[in-house]
């Protein structure tokens, strides 16, 4: 787990999160996903509606004119 990772990747919602160096959870994480078509539809659908949700251009913009807003 890296710092910044928590806030992209949701554990079981929108991926796996694992242990840095963990090569056994590694390769069950990408087991998981290789043998699984529907975990693999399921994860990439909601990292997609989080992205959009989150992340988008409109939503940087926003986000960014509120902290300058706020320091003027």
């Amino acid at each position: 787990k890296t710092v910044g990772a928590e806030e992209l990747l949701i554990d079981n919602e929108t991926g796996k999160l694992v242990s840095i160096g963990n090569i056994e959870q590694i390769a069950d994480a990408v087991g998981e996903f290789l043998n699984d078509e529907n975990l693999r539809r399921k994860f990439g659908e909601n990292a997609r509606g989080r992205a959009k949700e989150f992340f988008s251009l409109e939503k940087m913009i926003s986000e960014t004119e509120k902290i300058y807003r706020a320091v003027i």
